[in-house]
């Protein structure tokens, strides 16, 4: 049987349905099971609604080395390829916390902040001027310096369209 159920919280959406259709200013903008919406949503208002996200701020540049996401006390070297458009417009990096990870040398510095608690426990803010990420480590120290290193993440243009 096929039923249509309209919900905007994240427990009703991701644990209702075998599929979900997911709708912004009435037009479809991802069909999927609720487990690949989580982990690739197509808009930043789908990755927000899905589950706690991280996001940091930046123009995309292009050196010499590649592609970077800089911003305030931000330079973040990144792989994927981007369409030439983007270059040298504002964009969002998006991680889920469970793809933060804290490590010796990471991709980025950033500042341990308050502990925070939420519906999956305790989470460790990671602040810089570009924005926040969220880590689940608790042994750190608030205000102390940390490497960062993102195992998956994303990128959505101004208008919250993915790009990357």
């Amino acid at each position: 049987m096929t039923a249509i159920y309209v919900a905007n919280r994240a427990d009703e959406i991701m644990n209702m349905p075998d599929r979900l259709v997911a709708i912004e200013h009435g037009r479809v903008i991802q069909t999927a099971t609720p487990s690949e919406v989580h982990r690739d949503p197509a808009s930043l208002t789908i990755a927000r609604l899905t589950g706690e996200v991280g996001t940091l701020r930046g123009t995309l540049i292009n050196d010499d080395n590649g592609l970077v996401l800089s911003g305030p006390d931000l330079s973040l070297r990144l792989l994927p390829s981007v369409h030439p458009r983007h270059i040298g417009h504002q964009v969002r990096l998006v991680a889920r916390s469970k793809d933060v990870r804290v490590t010796a040398s990471g991709a980025l510095t950033m500042t341990a902040g308050a502990l925070t608690y939420g519906g999956s426990g305790s989470m460790r803010e990671l602040l810089s001027p570009a924005g926040v990420m969220y880590t689940t480590d608790r042994d750190l120290t608030e205000g102390c310096s940390v490497s960062v290193w993102l195992d998956r993440w994303h990128l959505y243009d101004a208008d919250g369209h993915l790009i990357s």
